[in-house]
């Protein structure tokens, strides 16, 4: 079974990253722009562009709330007035609205979780 954090940190996260750097890509910054804002090498920055890493984009594109959340994330960054907690704030929404699914979805044993409804971490 995979924990929680392991599904955020191997899909999740890389997603989340693929996304801003289109949204930066496409705001006009280089790559090693978006590398330098991300903490990130520009190597990688290359392969979430061509979706090598953070193929799962798309539970973050089906959700209207979600993805307006990325694209305001992605101008503090330009702005350069974007915090670390950007991304927990990001995985906060994300956790209520679409983790916990993929999550259950990955491992069988979780279909009646609510632990990510009925604790402090998401609230």
């Amino acid at each position: 079974m995979r924990p929680f954090c392991e599904v955020v940190v191997k899909e999740v996260l890389p997603a989340v990253r693929s996304i801003l750097a289109k949204e930066l890509k496409d705001s006009g910054m280089t790559q090693d722009e978006i590398a330098e804002s991300l903490g990130i090498t520009q190597a990688s920055v290359s392969h979430y562009l061509k979706q090598a890493r953070g193929k799962n984009v798309k539970m973050f594109e089906d959700n209207p709330h979600l993805k307006k959340s990325l694209k305001e994330t992605a101008k503090r960054i330009k702005e350069k007035k974007a915090s670390p907690i950007e991304f927990c704030v990001v995985c906060r929404n994300a956790r209520k609205e679409i983790i916990c699914k993929f999550h259950r979805d990955s491992a069988p044993g979780l279909k009646s979780c609510d632990i990510c409804f009925t604790t402090e971490v998401c609230k």
